[in-house]
């Protein structure tokens, strides 16, 4: 696996978690 590669997964994983985690965030604080 390219090094490259490994970075746009990460990227890609951690710009998905975090709109999960906002989005848990407000459920729980509605």
């Amino acid at each position: 696996m390219e090094i490259k590669n490994i970075f746009k997964i990460y990227f890609v994983y951690v710009i998905y978690n975090q709109e999960v985690t906002e989005t848990m965030f407000a459920i729980m604080l509605s």
